[in-house]
C-alpha cells in the first residue's frame, strides 16, 4: 500500500502505552470477551466513561 499524499494522511488513533495492574489487565480482558470486541475498545470506553466523570468533555468533533 502506498503512502497516503500530504495532507490526504489517514486518521489514526493516538497509540497510548502504560502498564496497569494484572488484575485490572485480567478484568479488561474478560470485558473483551463478553462484548466480543478487541480490549483496546474496552479501554478506551473505560477512559471516556471516566474521563466523563471527572467533567471532561470531548470536542464537538470527536477524534477516533
Amino acid at each position: 500500500m502506498a503512502r497516503p499524499r500530504k495532507g490526504k494522511e489517514k486518521k489514526r488513533p493516538v497509540h497510548l502505552g502504560f502498564r496497569v495492574a494484572e488484575w485490572v489487565h485480567d478484568g479488561l480482558r474478560q470485558l473483551a470477551a463478553v462484548r466480543g470486541v478487541p480490549v483496546s475498545d474496552v479501554v478506551n470506553d473505560a477512559l471516556e466513561a471516566h474521563l466523563k466523570r471527572q467533567g471532561g468533555k470531548a470536542p464537538a468533533k470527536a477524534r477516533r
